[in-house]
């Protein structure tokens, strides 16, 4: 756990304990991942909120317990400030942290396949997994075997990281599907073929 000290108040030292680096009570995160930050008190009797830039309401992947707060995963919707108040005795403190995320280029991973129902339905998905921060942008293409790129009949975009073909036809769905990512940081691409 990494240890930010705030400034004294009336109810002690309160302070972070969390577990990502703070510099000067920011810390930056990197997308999709996860978080704790313990408020604490060098009393004992102390009960403690969390704020969600001034509102009571926090993120959906953000969850308090008393002094502790999770940030469950990093999706750009819970960047802000968080604000810890701490209470007892009628005495009241606060201490706040703004909580960024790291901007990734874009970037393919990996390219997936699977067959859902291989003997019955013959349905095929192609999965490009993607990271980056700001969110990439997803498109898709498809070459055939004879070098027309018309994206053939019976296909679905359930995600925009999915293709999905219905009833997989070799003569109609074989061929190369490019997936292609960019945000404002950079593009990339990756392919496989069918």
């Amino acid at each position: 756990m990494v240890s930010v000290i705030e400034e004294n108040s009336p109810l002690g030292v309160l302070h972070f304990n969390a577990s990502h680096t703070m510099t000067h009570r920011h810390m930056v995160l990197v997308f999709h991942d996860s978080a704790s930050i313990d408020c604490v008190s060098q009393r004992n009797d102390v009960t403690y909120e969390w704020h969600f830039n001034r509102s009571l309401r926090l993120p959906p992947n953000v969850h308090s317990n008393g002094r502790s707060l999770k940030i469950g995963i990093m999706t750009g919707a819970e960047v802000g400030n968080y604000t810890c108040i701490a209470y007892s005795h009628g005495l009241a403190t606060s201490a706040s942290v703004w909580v960024s995320v790291k901007e990734v280029r874009a970037h393919v991973s990996q390219m997936t396949t699977s067959l859902a129902h291989p003997v019955t339905a013959h349905q095929f998905n192609v999965v490009c997994h993607v990271v980056g921060y700001p969110e990439p942008t997803i498109s898709w293409s498809f070459t055939d075997p004879m070098g027309q790129t018309i994206v053939p009949p019976g296909v679905s975009h359930p995600t925009p990281n999915k293709v999905h073909i219905q009833s997989f036809q070799p003569s109609l769905h074989s061929g190369t599907w490019t997936c292609m990512v960019r945000n404002y940081l950079g593009v990339d691409q990756k392919s496989i073929r069918i």
